[in-house]
């Protein structure tokens, strides 16, 4: 799925303080767009990528983040 597809869903997860649902949503949008972009000429966008790292950071994942 498509970070456009989830990213309401993200938000309203991390609005009610729900980060490992908002974190496996995006991480799996992230592995769903490197898939994407390998076997088409899609591009990937870092919008869930940064999405995901505030989400490490906010769990003190830090080494994640990275």
């Amino acid at each position: 799925m498509f970070y456009w597809e989830i990213e309401n869903e993200v938000t309203k997860l991390k609005a009610v303080g729900n980060f490992d649902d908002a974190l496996e949503l995006l991480l799996a949008s992230i592995e769903f767009g490197e898939n994407e972009a390998r076997n088409t000429t899609r591009r990937l966008y870092s919008h869930p990528y940064e999405e995901a790292a505030k989400i490490f950071r906010k769990l003190k994942r830090y080494n994640d983040e990275i």
